[in-house]
């Protein structure tokens, strides 16, 4: 891995246009498990006048989708992809600088409306909003065995009537059994228990898979771990750290991740990763 030979661009995409930035570009990207599932707050330095007007132009009919890409040597891996709601053009001694607030794709969500009538339980409920939000580009995860279980054994005494917007009914699901959901940046929705892994791989983290420095203490069943720039590093996602406070490497699970770097200046690209043992206390991700 080529620690000293950072690269990154950006790609913003609407309905009518897609535009690519490859010039100097810095990022910070906090990534969480929850309803709220993200953020990003990226910078683009010294763009013409046709590429600010066009960035600046939030028009909610046709949004504008930012999508990063960062890596080492060339090997520029998706960080993040989500609808920005604000961008701003300011000077900076010489330069001119572009900031753009983004957030994981949710506006479909909010905005598409489904009538669920005749609905008997929660796992009817949960395809009729995924065949909502599919109509929109987006797809989901595949549920657990437990997951899937707990929407079916979730009946109602009464059949569904009325409407209400998707992502309300997603809400409710997850609410009715103890879930949560999430709108991932990669065009996905994703259901899942706040208790359990995403998935059975295991990625290990160590001084020589390029952690930095040592774990530190953040809560009661946290901890805190920074290594450098590694996009595999996702919420949800079991890490195995190699270091004198796991010499056993115990499997933990990651709640909070923050990407951040700069592609001219600055320390080189990080990815700060909080975990949490479930053997020492619940889960303290916010959702």
């Amino acid at each position: 891995m080529q620690f000293y030979n950072r690269s990154g661009y950006i790609i913003i995409n609407d309905k009518t246009d897609a535009r690519k930035y490859t010039g100097r570009l810095s990022f910070e990207i906090d990534k969480f498990q929850g309803h709220d599932a993200g953020k990003g707050t990226l910078k683009l330095w010294n763009l013409n006048q046709d590429s600010k007007n066009w960035i600046e132009n939030v028009n909610l009919k046709s949004t504008k989708i930012s999508s990063v890409f960062a890596g080492y040597g060339g090997d520029n891996k998706l960080l993040f992809s989500g609808e920005y709601f604000l961008a701003t053009t300011k000077r900076d001694g010489a330069d001119v600088v572009t900031t753009i607030l983004v957030k994981p794709g949710q506006t479909f969500l909010k905005s598409s409306f489904i009538n669920p009538n005749g609905i008997t339980n929660d796992y009817q409920l949960y395809n009729l909003c995924i065949a909502q939000a599919q109509g929109y580009g987006l797809n989901a995860t595949a549920l657990t065995q437990g997951v899937m279980q707990k929407m079916i054994d979730h009946a109602y005494k009464k059949p569904l009537c009325g409407s209400g917007t998707t992502q309300s009914f997603l809400t409710r699901i997850a609410n009715n059994s103890d879930l949560h959901w999430s709108p991932d940046d990669n065009g996905t929705i994703s259901f899942y228990d706040p208790q359990e892994a995403s998935n059975s791989e295991v990625i290990l983290l160590s001084e020589s898979t390029g952690m930095i420095g040592e774990v530190s203490k953040a809560d009661v069943a946290t901890w805190k771990v920074t290594s450098f720039l590694n996009p595999e590093l996702v919420p949800g996602q079991q890490v195995a750290i190699d270091s004198v406070h796991f010499p056993n490497r115990v499997q933990l699970k990651i709640i909070h991740v923050k990407h951040t770097g700069d592609t001219w200046e600055g320390d080189d690209f990080k990815s700060e990763v909080e975990v949490w043992d479930k053997n020492l206390g619940p889960n303290p991700a916010p959702f």
